[in-house]
């Protein structure tokens, strides 16, 4: 259990200054991918709820810590996210391919983009369908993409084991 957390601490510290520090790299267009979210959702879909939840809170804590925007608004996006993905997969107790990966990833980013929008967008200047294709699609598309490239990469996890000596297939 402490190994676990340490490697999730370990693993979000990295991500955060990834996305900080180098991020200017992996901007494309003026799109950035959220890399924490990556890391919430595939601890939810490899852990569960519980471990969703809570590198949810911590990694958004941290990303709200970072940023200039309202406090709590990151860490109750990816902690509500990380929980309800967690549970939906600990229900369904299926493999999730790597193209559903994608799809799930893009569909977290577009309700956490919504759901950030909703605090973060006061201004009468921009409309709610501007600010849907012109910043949350993009970035849904693009982590998303991310994100099957993330799930591509074997974990240590006791699923991933399971996974790959019962069926030989990728997640």
């Amino acid at each position: 259990m402490i190994v676990d957390v340490l490697r999730y601490i370990i693993i979000g510290i990295l991500l955060l200054s990834i996305e900080n520090s180098a991020g200017k790299y992996l901007d494309v267009l003026g799109i950035r991918p959220d890399l924490l979210l990556i890391f919430t959702i595939s601890t939810s879909i490899r852990r569960g709820r519980n471990h969703g939840l809570l590198v949810g809170f911590f990694s958004g804590l941290a990303q709200d810590m970072t940023s200039l925007g309202f406090l709590g608004i990151y860490a109750l996006s990816k902690s509500s996210l990380g929980f309800w993905l967690g549970r939906w997969v600990e229900e369904r107790d299926q493999l999730i391919r790597t193209w559903l990966w994608m799809v799930i990833i893009f569909f977290c980013v577009v309700v956490q983009g919504i759901w950030q929008g909703l605090f973060v967008i006061q201004s009468p200047d921009i409309g709610f369908m501007e600010f849907l294709f012109k910043s949350i699609l993009p970035i849904a598309v693009y982590t998303g993409v991310l994100g099957g490239v993330w799930a591509l990469i074997p974990m240590s996890t006791k699923r991933w084991k399971q996974v790959k000596t019962n069926s030989g297939r990728w997640l």
